[in-house]
């Protein structure tokens, strides 16, 4: 139980790392994420409805 809950913060810790990184917002009174990017960037959800993956691709 205790490596899964250091994986679970590791993993945490690391998502917040980049949505700080690239000033990713997430709306808590609306369902969706402001991205603050000038660069160009492509976006790929997950086909599954009950997903919550979403994966941000900068173009350069």
């Amino acid at each position: 139980v205790e490596q899964l809950t250091k994986d679970w913060s590791d993993s945490w810790h690391d998502k917040r790392a980049l949505l700080e990184r690239y000033s990713v917002d997430i709306n808590q009174n609306r369902a969706g994420v402001l991205i603050h990017s000038l660069l160009p960037h492509l976006i790929a959800l997950e086909p599954d409805v009950l997903s919550t993956g979403v994966t941000i691709y900068h173009l350069r």
